[in-house]
């Protein structure tokens, strides 16, 4: 019996001192990962993306990790190692804003694209996350104000007036000065083609309530 518990002993020991290296390993890398988004979050984008560098390889496994690496790369402008972030993460954790920020990516990357296939490629693109954004969690505003702006910089009326259409009679999940900045910058879309009298909504709803979803329109 005690030459059974050796044994045991002995074995548990071995596994403990094979996995405690990685437990630090991933600690360490969690630690920097909070690091850098803290930086982030603070306007230190520069010394976030030195951060999330020095860890990529060892989250580059982690959607949510993903999404973060890409919004600095983002804010750094190198919008197409952000796509790659985003496009990673997608796959692992697909979420409502990492569809939309990878939308928003690829509609700044054709902004910079000098080659017109490349860059309608990019607002198709881009038209399909923010879509996705939008399926993903309907009872959001920002997605449909996204769309919106694409299609006005594409030149696509209809699609236009669709989007803002939406934006303005969309409940809205909380009453605040940014989801009344968008109906109320849709509302120019509609004047800017010709609508008159637009009103705008600002009625609050309950997001477990699915009546008041509306499905089909939004």
């Amino acid at each position: 019996m005690q030459s059974i518990l050796i044994i045991v002993l002995v074995v548990a020991t071995g596994v403990i001192c094979v996995k405690l290296p990685g437990y630090y390993a991933n600690f360490k890398a969690a630690t920097v990962w909070r690091q850098a988004t803290a930086k982030h979050n603070n306007g230190n984008t520069a010394e976030a993306l030195i951060q999330f560098k020095t860890i990529y390889s060892q989250l580059q496994w982690n959607g949510r990790f993903l999404y973060h690496y890409g919004n600095t790369l983002m804010k750094q402008g190198t919008y197409q190692e952000a796509i790659a972030c985003y496009e990673s993460g997608k796959t692992l954790l697909p979420f409502s804003s990492l569809y939309e920020n990878l939308g928003m990516a690829y509609l700044a990357q054709a902004s910079i694209t000098n080659d017109v296939n490349i860059t309608e490629e990019y607002y198709r693109r881009a038209d399909s996350n923010l879509r996705a954004a939008a399926a993903i969690l309907p009872w959001r505003i920002t997605p449909r104000y996204n769309l919106a702006y694409l299609h006005y910089r594409c030149g696509h009326t209809n699609k236009v007036l669709e989007y803002a259409s939406q934006i303005i009679e969309m409940p809205m999940k909380k009453y605040n000065p940014h989801s009344i900045a968008m109906k109320q910058e849709a509302k120019k879309y509609l004047l800017h083609y010709g609508y008159t009298n637009v009103f705008i909504f600002t009625n609050v709803f309950n997001i477990y309530d699915r009546s008041m979803w509306n499905e089909g329109k939004w």
